[in-house]
């Protein structure tokens, strides 16, 4: 009877020994997997949501100068459009006009008084 009661205290004393050893091991162990999986998940989300906010930044930079370098050619290449237009335009009245009024002694300017003209307006027209 005494070695049925002190064995059954032994043991109690050992199961409760062995369930705190075990039960605190399983803890810790699922505590650094758990662990884990979060950071991993909180890197991966975090990692995107850089990643998302940097590229829509390098896009914006990225828009914003192509933008600017097609506006300016594209304004280069109107303006020169424009002159070429308005300078034969300008020639070809003044032709006409000569042609008019050669006849009543008028003085006719050559082609290349007629640019030397033309650029001094533009001259002017742009410092103005």
């Amino acid at each position: 009877m005494v070695h049925r009661v002190l064995s059954q205290m032994v043991h109690r004393v050992l199961s409760q020994m062995v369930h705190r050893v075990l039960s605190q091991m399983v803890h810790r162990v699922l505590s650094q997997m758990v662990h884990r999986v979060l950071s991993q998940m909180v890197h991966r989300v975090l990692s995107q949501m850089v990643h998302r906010v940097l590229s829509q930044m390098v896009h914006r930079v990225l828009s914003q100068m192509v933008h600017r370098v097609l506006s300016q050619m594209v304004h280069r290449v109107l303006s020169q459009m424009v002159h070429r237009v308005l300078s034969q335009m300008v020639h070809r009245v003044y032709l006409r006009w000569c042609t008019v009024f050669i006849s009543d002694g008028v003085p006719c300017l050559s082609q290349m008084s007629i640019t030397v003209l033309i650029r001094r307006h533009k001259f002017h027209t742009l410092s103005a």
